[in-house]
């Protein structure tokens, strides 16, 4: 009787299917489970062709939730989302500065020791073999915790005004700061002038100016003018 083509090679896959099955178990009565699937791993590395998998693609790299440019604070909160159960490993300014643990939810939570200036940081997940993922997008704060200043080019203050109540209140500050005058937000120039118009009223006119760096430091001048009609 003629076998056909495809018959044969269905017997030849079948056949080879027996003696792999046939073989694992030798290997786990010989070995152990443990040593069997190490022996297929070592077979496995050593076929031509054979390219192992980086172990950073199955560590997924974690993300920081947002982070503010700036702050006057030298210990920052830092979180963000990484595989439940791993390792977040922080690096600061280039040097590998702390370990945070991510919860069952998936979330790590911790605190940044910052150095004045600019501070950059990234995180890399890291498995308890001390493997770790690509790393995270590079986040930068900046600390700052000297407050602006400001000067008063004119009129000077506790001065007295005559005749005009019309005046033009002239300063300076940090050019990156945010200015207000009575509760008055004042554009502030490049060169980190300002000027606010305002009419006097008969007497004496409190002036409170306050101004705010990006990091939240705050100066405050408060002073009188007085008008004499």
């Amino acid at each position: 009787m003629k076998i056909q083509p495809e018959t044969a090679k269905n017997i030849r896959t079948s056949v080879i299917f027996l003696s792999l099955t046939a073989g694992m178990f030798f290997l786990i009565f010989k070995f152990g489970l443990y040593g069997a699937v190490k022996i297929s791993e070592f077979l496995q590395k050593n076929q031509p062709g054979y390219e192992e998998t980086p172990l950073d693609s199955f560590l997924p790299a974690p993300q920081f939730f947002s982070v503010i440019e700036a702050t006057n604070s030298g210990q920052f909160p830092i979180g963000g989302y990484g595989p439940a159960n791993k390792e977040i490993s922080i690096t600061l300014n280039g040097v590998e500065d702390q370990s945070l643990p991510v919860n069952s939810e998936g979330k790590f939570e911790g605190f940044l020791d910052l150095y004045l200036g600019v501070n950059s940081f990234y995180a890399e997940t890291k498995d308890f073999s001390g493997n770790k993922s690509a790393k995270s997008e590079t986040q930068t704060i900046f600390y700052s915790n000297t407050p602006p200043f400001i000067e008063i080019v004119e009129p000077a203050p506790d001065s007295v005004i005559k005749n005009n109540p019309n005046i033009v209140l002239k300063g300076k500050t940090d050019s990156s700061s945010k200015v207000s005058i009575n509760d008055h937000l004042v554009p502030v120039e490049p060169d980190g002038s300002f000027a606010y118009s305002t009419k006097l009223a008969k007497g004496d006119n409190l002036f409170k100016i306050i101004s705010i760096d990006p990091a939240q430091n705050r100066t405050q001048k408060e002073f009188m003018l007085q008008f004499r009609p």
